[in-house]
């Protein structure tokens, strides 16, 4: 309970804007209500929770300042948490995993009925539910970030199409990394008109760009490195194939396909933490959608359907069971035949 509440009142405490409120400097408590549109008194006693953890300092007898740990939550600091704490703090969020009973017993994401459609066409008319869910993706993929330029040998790249790429900041690392490397951003527009200053501030806007598209109905085509970083973990196998097989037409002869994604451990592996890790995401991604953590048997398992042929697994290091998927193109002639519904793979 305890963790709870804890969580819950940092979550309000950011819904509010109280770190930013007190950015310029310290205020009383009825001048932080009024800034912030709250009750007073209710106020007080929320303030008097969060200063135990340095979100606010008490700077006088009804005086506050922002903490340090305030600092981290306000919004645009750097790797700071206020999008995944407004994400899953957002009661639709916490009622979709209150409802996880039900997700179990009807095999259907509790999210579509409390939502009334499915997460990702909910966003498309909650953009503030949409803006949290995209920044706390953001937030985690900035550790990953440095990791994956070192993790693999790009320099051999000519064309990197990064697929559902969002704002461009992994194509920008990259392409910073390795001057001869071309690139191009395939996500929709509500995100892709971030690109060109992403792209910008890392010095490679003559060779990177943003397409708007729908990784569904195709990608750009030429390539001979198609990216999908945190995608395929958010679809089901059906849609995956069809992701894949997009990636498989538009590729260059001896093009390939590099997943990154948390693999979920065998059952029999001896790692406790990341099947932890692997599984507890995996029930969140079965509250919320139609998407799931799959084991390397399973993405082979996809890749075939569409195609392709798992070749190389790559370990990204200090993060759990992060690793990097390549994948090569398999001959029409052996290629599989069929639509790519249903369960492929592995059974994990």
């Amino acid at each position: 309970m305890f963790h709870v509440l804890t969580f819950h009142a940092f979550s309000a405490a950011v819904g509010l804007g109280l770190p930013d409120a007190l950015a310029g400097g310290s205020l009383r408590t009825k001048e932080l209500a009024s800034a912030t549109g709250a009750d007073e008194d209710s106020l007080l006693r929320l303030l008097r929770a969060i200063s135990v953890f340095g979100v606010v300092d008490r700077d006088g007898e009804d005086t506050w300042a922002l903490g340090s740990a305030g600092e981290q939550l306000r919004d645009g600091a750097p790797e700071g948490p206020a999008d995944f704490i407004r994400f899953y703090g957002n009661p639709l969020t916490w009622r979709a995993f209150g409802a996880m009973e039900e997700s179990v017993r009807t095999g259907t994401a509790a999210f579509d009925r409390l939502g009334g459609e499915a997460f990702y066409d909910y966003q498309k008319q909650d953009t503030a539910y949409a803006r949290s869910f995209n920044g706390s993706m953001r937030a985690g993929g900035e550790q990953l970030l440095p990791i994956l330029v070192d993790g693999y040998d790009w320099s051999a790249v000519r064309h990197l199409v990064d697929v559902g790429g969002g704002d461009g900041s992994t194509l920008a690392a990259i392409a910073a990394a390795h001057p001869g490397l071309l690139g191009t951003v395939v996500d929709n527009e509500d995100v892709i008109g971030a690109v060109s200053d992403v792209v910008r501030a890392s010095g490679v806007s003559q060779r990177c760009t943003g397409s708007v598209g729908d990784f569904l109905t195709g990608v750009p085509a030429g390539g001979d490195v198609y990216l999908l970083k945190h995608v395929l973990f958010e679809w089901d196998d059906a849609a995956c194939t069809t992701i894949l097989r997009n990636c498989r037409e538009a590729m260059t002869e001896e093009g390939r396909v590099l997943v990154v994604a948390a693999l979920m451990p065998e059952w029999d592996a001896k790692d406790p933490l990341g099947l932890m890790v692997a599984a507890v995401n995996d029930v969140q991604l079965m509250c919320l959608g139609a998407g799931r953590e799959r084991s390397e048997k399973e993405y082979a398992g996809l890749f075939s359907a569409a195609g392709l042929r798992l070749d190389r697994v790559i370990p990204l290091p200090d993060l759990p069971n992060y690793h990097i998927l390549e994948a090569v193109r398999v001959s029409s002639d052996s290629a599989p035949v069929g639509d790519g519904c249903g369960s492929v793979g592995g059974t994990g």
